[in-house]
């Protein structure tokens, strides 16, 4: 299973139709009130192997391109500078400028957890009355909880160790509990996990805007379905006071500091500034969970992305250049695997059949 220049083209552009797939569909709220979530996630998965499994198999059909691709294989080619009696080809220095700034980017990502571990590491830890029965309730009885005057929303970070960072305000019990079962689904879920594989994607391929197209979608996919496990554990009554607390975060959106630096990208959030139709999408989805899908429909559709993702490894583009007809006074002939075939002789030599000639 080779990996070429070209199987890796082809690897960012299927990773961009599935990504692009995957946008339209997460923006349709009456799909996932019927489908549900799976097949967003099912896109995101096959977007993410797809990407970074680029490989040249033995049963792909290589579609040759006689102009565009060797064209374009040409120009990059070129020696554009030399130094020291070596030159550097176009590709040369596009290959550079993406590593240059995928490290930078790294390096700045890396610097981002850093710095929100130790802000959150200097926090003092509180110990409510009932608090232990309320992380024992949510599943994560050995996570810490902190207040912080810099943040306006409860998020939840720690890779192992969780803890939840809140606003420092007065709550009460039901609204402590809301924001701790939420966090506490977000850590449950591996979403930190996911959260930092979709941000190594977007630092690595930095160029290709699919990828922040992926997180975006796949940060809201997340809240949604954190949203959909906390809520269906709830009575109706409670299910609205969940959302009620979510709906007093947004508002707090507006008026104070979102939350601390770093927090955003590397951290688990209560609520994310959102257009007015991903927040509309999120409480329809959120208080309507546990009603009837079509889940036989859902497991379909995913496997019409499967069935897509095989497919895409059955083709692959390759510049194809014409052969010469004559070189050095000798007629060239065109060998190929149609009509073609070798025959041993008895002397472990073997003679060649082109048309039966």
């Amino acid at each position: 299973m080779p990996i070429s220049w070209f199987s890796f083209f082809m690897a960012v552009l299927w990773f961009s139709i599935f990504t692009l797939l995957l946008y339209v569909f997460s923006r349709r709220t009456a799909f996932i009130l019927r489908f549900g979530l799976l097949p967003l996630f099912c896109l995101i998965v096959t977007s993410l192997v797809r990407l970074l499994f680029s490989y040249d198999f033995r049963f792909s059909k290589v579609i040759s391109s006689y102009k565009l691709i060797p064209a374009l294989e040409s120009a990059l080619q070129k020696p554009l500078l030399a130094a020291g009696g070596a030159a550097a080809t176009g590709l040369d220095l596009l290959v550079a400028l993406w590593l240059s700034v995928a490290a930078i980017l790294l390096l700045r990502l890396l610097l981002r957890y850093v710095r929100l571990a130790r802000t959150v590491r200097r926090l003092p830890r509180v110990d409510l009355p009932g608090l232990r029965a309320l992380l024992a309730r949510a599943g994560i009885p050995g996570a810490e909880l902190a207040f912080s005057e810099r943040t306006g929303i409860p998020f939840m970070t720690g890779f192992f160790r969780p803890v939840a960072v809140l606003p420092a305000r007065d709550y009460d019990e039901d609204a402590l509990a809301d924001i701790l079962a939420h966090e506490a689904r977000h850590f449950l879920s591996h979403d930190l996990w996911i959260k930092l594989l979709v941000n190594l994607v977007c630092c690595v391929f930095w160029w290709n805007p699919a990828s922040y197209l992926l997180r975006r979608v796949c940060e809201r996919t997340m809240e949604l379905r954190c949203d959909g496990r906390v809520s269906a554990q709830f009575t109706e009554e409670a299910r609205r006071h969940y959302f009620g607390t979510i709906l007093s975060f947004y508002r707090d959106l507006q008026e104070r500091q979102a939350a601390l630096p770093g927090a955003p990208v590397c951290a688990a959030s209560f609520v994310v500034p959102e257009k007015d139709w991903e927040v509309l999408q999120r409480f329809r989805f959120g208080l309507r969970h546990g009603r009837t899908r079509n889940r036989l429909t859902a497991a379909g559709l995913c496997a019409a992305v499967l069935l897509l993702f095989l497919a895409s490894y059955a083709v692959i583009f390759q510049p194809a250049y014409p052969s010469p007809t004559e070189e050095d006074g000798y007629e060239i002939y065109t060998v190929t695997l149609d009509g073609s075939y070798l025959v041993k002789n008895p002397d472990g030599t073997y003679n060649l059949f082109i048309d039966g000639e």
